[in-house]
């Protein structure tokens, strides 16, 4: 049966979560940074990261697009849980209006507050994470204030941004990526407004047969790990690849 795409809600978000972390974790290290975890991934990582989505998507919900793929013949995994095959947030901004609330976090506005104090911690409930460094603070709110330097700098303006796209692993290489950009170009399209993604080097072939293209793309910070790439509305793919 063909995958199914639809508007995700609140109530899809810890599956999504899952699918999140099974995607991302351990092999993306700046998402091992942002999300860390131990290895296996505890239920208390899920919980995290929901409630961490599920804030950030209150804080703009007009603005917000969660959308999700699931297969009809394999809608639970095997713990009996909802399983969604893939998912993708895209946010679509308006023009800035004078006494807005600023769209990304001033500088110095950022707050890791969801990793605890290790050196607080006894030796027994200390947590391992997979990736250096995912327990250090202060080098993960540099990692997050260079992606919002950029985006400050970038996303301005009416325009499209795909937040964060991803497939669980035994659904991977088979159209679920596509898909779910293509839902996102198409609307931003339909609205005129340039897009912008952030993604590692792995979905850039992705993003190019969408019209991303290196003409507006900025390489940074984290060198090969952090590519920025821009599409123009409009964009023609035919002939762009399949």
């Amino acid at each position: 049966m063909p995958l199914e795409l639809s508007l995700a809600t609140e109530a899809d978000m810890e599956a999504i979560s899952r699918s999140q972390m099974a995607a991302f974790h351990p092999i993306d290290p700046v998402h091992s940074l942002i999300y860390p975890s131990p290895t296996p991934i505890p239920d208390s990582v899920i919980t995290s990261v929901t409630s961490r989505q599920l804030v950030s998507w209150r804080q703009n919900p007009t603005r917000t697009r969660w959308i999700k793929l699931t297969d009809p013949s394999n809608p639970v995994d095997a713990e009996d849980r909802q399983f969604v095959v893939a998912a993708a947030k895209w946010i679509f901004f308006e023009q800035e209006k004078e006494g807005e609330e600023e769209r990304w976090p001033r500088k110095g506005g950022v707050k890791v507050d969801w990793v605890p104090n290790q050196t607080t911690l006894p030796p027994s409930e200390r947590i391992t994470y997979e990736v250096l460094g995912a327990d250090d603070t202060s080098y993960v709110s540099y990692i997050l204030e260079t992606f919002y330097t950029n985006k400050r700098k970038h996303m301005t303006g009416p325009c499209a941004v795909l937040d964060i796209c991803f497939t669980h692993p035994s659904y991977q290489r088979r159209g679920a990526g596509k898909l779910l950009v293509g839902w996102g170009v198409e609307e931003a399209d339909r609205r005129g407004v340039k897009s912008w993604v952030e993604a590692s080097v792995l979905g850039k072939g992705l993003y190019e047969k969408f019209g991303f293209g290196e003409a507006i793309c900025e390489f940074w910070g984290l060198g090969p790990l952090g590519v920025r790439t821009g599409r123009e509305a409009g964009v023609d793919v035919e002939g762009l690849g399949e």
